[in-house]
């Protein structure tokens, strides 16, 4: 895939009720003129010589692990030969399509090795590869996931059939065009996989970072075995309840959320790429509110009630905003009262692996999990010096910079993807040599 690959806008075009406009040149074809299309089943569990042998076994769930690839090597689980025979699998050859088609519609891999897979997929086997590129028609169907899931029946959960899915129109560039245009959308591919992997080095340096910066702190030889620990020798322990007053957030009925009245955090902007609150889609809440329930500058907030269980705890700072805020029920406001601890130091800590597991460890669980104020007050703090909160601060603060900076990288590297997809699938930009 080295290839110069030269780009033209197309003029000429052809309407299609189904598939919309395409060059006029794209011949419009059939998913079952282009493919055979396959059918899978899960082999009975009971029969332990069906199971852990050597022939790939794809699901749904092994399609949603891609995080964005397009190839897919090994399956999670793995069936034997007699498997494949007695349950009438299609061992699927290499460079074949399988497409989820059941809870969910629309996950999409070319396989890496032969496999075959279960009910929640259907597999597309080429029945001419001098005419058709798998991985051109991956980004198509790719790109078609709404269309397919529209296509979609069922009450309890949505299925494509067999027979919708053949029935599927597909545009047929030459096979040329269908190579380069697979190129160019690979190429952007693999760079999403480069900035992954950088991801995923910046997330551990933070992570090793945290790990030694908030239990051993800067250039300390001697150290002393805590309730959180062995910390460093100057550093004294004590409870976030002595350090901080706690609110609740307000409550109220879902029909006076609109365009507007007071903003409001929710839990879901206590999830962003920083320590800090994320204002993006904060709404706003027509009510009457307190100053008491107005957010300060330096305030921690935690998430009171979760669905998930590590959710519970969770802190995040206010760093502030243009107008007044406020927060809500499901919502814990810490207010410092110490002057001898950092607000973006407590934060990180609060983010350490210790003070998680402990505020997990405190969580009550019904049908959500939640934690108290009681349960904020016990846990127990590190207090380093001022001037160590802020070395520690600004260390953390780069390696999030830099962390931050990469995702946002990514995001712009998918997005131009998908404008490509758009681009280039629609043939309304054309691709030569």
């Amino acid at each position: 895939m080295t290839a110069v690959i030269n780009f033209c806008k197309e003029t000429n075009f052809q309407e299609d009720p189904e598939i919309g406009k395409l060059p006029k040149d794209w011949r419009i074809k059939e998913i079952g003129e282009l493919f055979n299309v396959e059918t899978g089943t899960t082999p009975s569990t009971k029969k332990l010589d069906y199971w852990n042998g050597d022939i790939n076994w794809f699901t749904p769930l092994d399609l949603s692990k891609l995080n964005g690839k397009i190839l897919i090597g090994e399956s999670e689980r793995k069936i034997t030969p007699k498997a494949l025979k007695e349950c009438n699998l299609t061992l699927m050859p290499r460079g074949s399509i399988i497409l989820s088609t059941r809870a969910p519609v629309g996950y999409v891999a070319v396989l890496e090795q032969k496999g075959t897979f279960n009910q929640g997929c259907k597999g597309l086997i080429p029945k001419n590869e001098e005419k058709v590129h798998s991985l051109f028609y991956a980004y198509y169907l790719l790109f078609q996931k709404q269309k397919l899931e529209h296509l979609s029946g069922g009450s309890t959960f949505k299925e494509l059939s067999k027979t919708m899915l053949e029935s599927f129109k597909l545009p047929l560039p030459t096979f040329f065009e269908q190579e380069r245009i697979s190129e160019a959308l690979f190429s952007v591919d693999l760079a999403v996989q480069k900035i992954d992997e950088a991801i995923a080095r910046a997330e551990r340096l933070k992570k090793g970072l945290m790990q030694q910066l908030l239990t051993k702190g800067i250039g300390h030889k001697e150290f002393q075995e805590t309730p959180i620990g062995k910390i460093p020798k100057t550093w004294n322990v004590t409870k976030l309840g002595d350090v901080a007053e706690f609110k609740n957030g307000i409550n109220f009925s879902k029909e006076r959320k609109g365009n507007n009245g007071i903003l409001t955090v929710d839990v879901l902007n206590m999830y962003g790429n920083s320590i800090y609150i994320d204002f993006t889609n904060l709404y706003r809440v027509k009510i009457s509110v307190e100053d008491e329930y107005l957010l300060n500058k330096g305030d921690i907030l935690f998430v009171r009630s979760s669905l998930k269980r590590e959710g519970a705890g969770w802190a995040s700072l206010f760093n502030g905003w243009n107008e007044p805020v406020t927060f809500c029920g499901f919502i814990i406001r810490a207010r410092l009262n110490n002057a001898n601890i950092l607000p973006e130091f407590l934060t990180y800590f609060l983010r350490s692996d210790f003070a998680r597991k402990e505020l997990v460890a405190g969580s009550g669980q019904v049908a959500i999990t939640n934690i108290t104020q009681g349960t904020l007050k016990r846990l127990k703090i590190p207090l380093p010096s001022l001037s160590e909160q802020r070395k520690i601060i600004d260390i953390l603060s780069s390696a999030e910079d830099i962390l931050r900076f990469k995702k946002q990288k990514k995001e712009k590297l998918v997005r131009m993807k998908w404008r490509l997809m758009d681009l280039l699938l629609t043939g309304k930009v054309r691709v030569s040599a």
